[in-house]
């Protein structure tokens, strides 16, 4: 209870004491502004990037170019895939989709494909597309995936994707020796202004 009647007091005293120290008063709040505020902007600036770089590893998919097979062994093949643990997802693309896709993304153009709407003459395979729990994974599921009956070849962007898991795994390291860095020095400048 003392203490709320002394604030009064106390509002007064600091009060004059940066009236008499006015420069060395607006140093140390001017050094305090700029730490705080460049430590919560690196912090903003990290949450993004994090932020971003989970998107795209998110986006991270496997796509299995299947053989010729028949849909009995199409079948077999995605129950098998879906048995899997590191596998979260399994999606069938046909043929006639991927041709729609393709067409889709060639916009005016499109025009170029008419000539394979049909199954017969479409040149596209039938694919699977894989999604694994742990992007990380990526790599050795679709290395296990090719060794398997049925399987034409397998694409998840080899080399892209390793660069991407590599450069995030140094971005997180470098942000948090910087977050580190500039936390340990905004306490020191924070504790010597005070």
């Amino acid at each position: 209870m003392t203490g709320l009647k002394n604030f009064p007091y106390f509002f007064k005293e600091a009060f004059k004491s940066l009236c008499r120290n006015g420069w060395m008063s607006l140093a140390s709040i001017a050094v305090v502004a700029v730490t705080l505020f460049l430590l919560g902007a690196f912090l903003l600036v990290n949450y993004n990037v994090n932020f971003f770089a989970e998107g795209v590893k998110d986006q991270v998919e496997i796509v299995v170019y299947l053989d010729d097979i028949s849909p009995a062994e199409r079948e077999a093949l995605r129950i098998h895939l879906i048995g899997l643990e590191e596998i979260q997802e399994v999606r069938f693309v046909s043929k006639r989709e991927a041709m729609e896709r393709l067409k889709a993304s060639m916009g005016d153009r499109a025009s170029y494909l008419e000539d394979y709407e049909n199954d017969a003459n479409n040149p596209l395979p039938d694919s699977f597309e894989v999604k694994t729990v742990v992007p990380e994974d990526v790599p050795v599921v679709a290395q296990n995936i090719r060794k398997l009956s049925g399987v034409d070849r397998v694409d998840y962007g080899e080399g892209f994707v390793e660069r991407l898991f590599e450069l995030t795994r140094g971005v997180k390291l470098a942000a948090f020796v910087f977050m580190l860095s500039l936390g340990i020095t905004a306490v020191f400048l924070i504790a010597n202004t005070i």
